[in-house]
């Protein structure tokens, strides 16, 4: 399942991975992943700030990776949580 928002130049993708198999409505095994991809045409460290803002308030620990996309001239910040 995933999300798109738009806000101008900014992109923000976020998506998860679940998997709840029940049997007699028990879960017997649970996979959660969040995925927080930040596309902006320029560095914007205060709206990464931001975003990280919010996941340190809720206590959610996020592993951070950035890169720039030479084919479509963005740059890519990657938030990726495991729950």
């Amino acid at each position: 399942m995933f999300f798109m928002i738009s806000l101008n130049s900014v992109y923000t993708l976020y998506y998860t991975h679940f998997l709840l198999p029940f049997q007699d409505n028990v879960a017997y095994f649970s996979c959660k992943q969040l995925d927080i991809e930040l596309y902006t045409d320029k560095k914007q460290p205060e709206l990464e700030e931001q975003v990280e803002s919010v996941l340190s308030q809720h206590e959610i620990y996020y592993t951070k990776t950035e890169t720039f996309i030479d084919s479509e001239e963005l740059y890519e910040v990657l938030y990726e949580m495991d729950a």
